[in-house]
This record gives structure tokens, sequence and C-alpha cells, in this order.
């Protein structure tokens, strides 16, 4: 019996698989030493978490927003997150009807895991990782 071909199956499939283990070892290490922050939705019927790895981005209604929330009760340029050192903040900005962290209205705040940013009628749970 030729073992030969089998050994080579045995030898790519290891190959492979430790290819894919380096992968998701450097995807792992690059995510874990650059901070970035989630939002989380708790709409109903909303799943995707919102990511941002950006120094700032911009939060509102307007297509020019990195993130575009359609509902009426955001302004065209709503809030901003912005990352100063190693720490995440939320500034409002003159929007109608605020920004609110925790249930308290803010014009600029830390924000930490756990909060509950509402913006407009959408609420977001916030995991900084």
């Amino acid at each position: 019996m030729n073992l030969k071909p089998i050994i080579q199956l045995i030898f790519l499939a290891l190959s492979s698989l430790m290819v894919a283990s380096i992968s998701v070892l450097a995807l792992r290490e690059s995510l874990v030493s650059k901070e970035l922050l989630l939002l989380i939705p708790k709409t109903r019927g909303v799943s995707n978490p919102l990511i941002v790895k950006a120094k700032r981005v911009m939060i509102g209604r307007d297509p020019d927003c990195d993130i575009q929330l359609m509902d009426p009760y955001v302004s065209s340029f709503h809030t901003v997150i912005f990352r100063k050192g190693k720490r995440f903040f939320v500034r409002d900005l003159k929007s109608k009807n605020g920004t609110f962290l925790n249930e308290v209205l803010v014009e600029v705040a830390p924000l930490k895991n756990g909060d509950i940013l509402k913006i407009g009628k959408r609420e977001f749970q916030v995991m900084i990782s």
C-alpha cells in the first residue's frame, strides 16, 4: 500500500490549519493592540453593531456622516465620537433633541463599557475592547 498520497494529504491539511491559526492570531493581536469601540444597538429589529475604529466619527442623518441614522429625531450632524489618547468621548453637536449617556443629557462625556448612548430614538450599548 502506497502511503505517500495519504501523507501528502495530511501534510497539506496540517499546513492549511497552521496558516489559518497564524492568520487568526495575527488578527487577534491587531485587535488587542488597538482599542476599538462597538456600539451595540438596543433597538428592536436592529442587530448589526457599529464599529468605531477611526479617531473621530460623525453621527447624524446627513449622508456625509460616517454613521448615518435615518431617524427624524436625529439632527443632520447630531453627535461625534472621538478618541483622545486611549479613551473615547461623545460630544453633542448642539442637536435639537440632545445626546444622552445613561439617561443624562450630555454636551461632552467620556464613554466606558456598558454605557447606554441614546441618539434620537436609537439606543446603543457601548463596548470598548
